[in-house]
């Protein structure tokens, strides 16, 4: 069972991959040593115009939506999960002997944007790209293959709170710059790749750095994400031609309660909402079904908007000609309307 793109070679989907998976904020801690940044924390405080503080509950989306206008702070009196995490970078080598003691051939794992650029932007840091040397190395004393994403719900807070994360074009360069640092870094160490985790469910503040959640402004910054990607993918294969380069999916498919058209329009509408980031980066376009659907929802004024400013602007061709070459998948089952 094959697949093939213009741009890509032949790929056998029924070469698994399967691995112990990871990621930097949930696993790695030491958030604010070895010159790293901030990040946008799992647990979401904020800091008004008028200098008072809130907090924002951050659910099982992880959408952590702030008010606008609100900047990122970190309190001192406040608990944060994901600063501590489970220490992964104080105990890696006996993670590690463990998961090579497990017979694991595979560790899916992700590098922080603020570990390395801290404030997201041109600066690098060299002591964290030293720890993630360290890892790949040990991975491969015990003969495991690090399967690495870029970007695992991870915005460096500078990006979110001076420019609005996604919500910006500008990101994306930086981004690119953060993606070539590693690309190139680990080019002997690291064969797969993603470029962003569940790219499907990336929203809000927490995941994003975008503090409008309508609608349009979340098209326009996946929008962004998408062309990040894109060219990601490109810059990849330039580095290493050896490469393999995907997205991973977070894939909930949901089956019709009962045979009702109302049930299984319901069930359709709710898989094209996955489907959908699976088409673009695995075709290379957008699919008629999510215009007519934005059509629909926001009216003719937002279709041509973002045909013109944004889906179908700036970005489209890269999109085409940058297909990813792998298709990495979490599913989930989901019954009912």
């Amino acid at each position: 069972m094959t697949w093939k793109h213009e741009s890509q070679e032949w790929v056998d989907c029924l070469d698994f991959l399967v691995w112990r998976m990871e990621n930097a904020m949930k696993y790695q801690s030491l958030w604010n040593h070895t010159g790293g940044g901030y990040q946008v924390p799992r647990l979401i405080t904020y800091k008004n115009p008028d200098g008072s503080t809130g907090k924002a509950p951050v659910d099982s989306t992880m959408t952590g939506q702030v008010p606008v206008g609100t900047v990122g702070v970190i309190l001192e009196d406040t608990f944060y999960p994901s600063h501590n995490a489970t220490d992964f970078y104080h105990h890696y080598k006996e993670d590690i002997a463990l998961m090579g003691e497990m017979g694991f051939r595979r560790f899916r794992m992700s590098v922080s944007w603020s570990r390395i650029c801290p404030d997201g932007r041109y600066q690098v840091n060299e002591e964290g790209l030293a720890f993630y040397d360290a890892v790949f190395e040990e991975l491969h004393k015990y003969g495991i293959e690090p399967v690495v994403t870029i970007n695992h719900f991870d915005m460096p807070m500078y990006l979110a709170d001076h420019y609005d994360g996604w919500s910006s074009r500008e990101v994306i360069d930086f981004f690119l710059f953060y993606a070539k640092t590693v690309f190139t870094r680990y080019k002997d160490k690291v064969k797969y790749w993603m470029t962003f985790n569940e790219i499907n469910v990336l929203s809000g503040w927490c995941q994003m750095g975008v503090h409008d959640n309508s609608p349009r402004n979340l098209y326009q910054a996946r929008h962004h994400i998408f062309v990040a990607s894109a060219k990601a993918v490109q810059m990849g294969h330039e580095i290493n031609p050896e490469n393999k380069i995907g997205m991973m999916v977070a894939y909930t498919p949901s089956y019709p309660m009962t045979c009702r058209p109302e049930d299984v329009l319901e069930a359709m509408k709710f898989n094209r909402q996955k489907s959908f980031y699976m088409d673009v980066q695995c075709k290379g376009y957008y699919p008629e079904y999510k215009l007519k659907e934005i059509l629909y929802r926001e009216g003719r004024a937002a279709i041509l908007w973002l045909l013109f400013r944004g889906m179908k602007g700036k970005g489209r061709g890269t999109i085409k000609k940058n297909c990813i070459g792998c298709l990495f998948v979490i599913k989930w089952n989901c019954i009912g309307r």
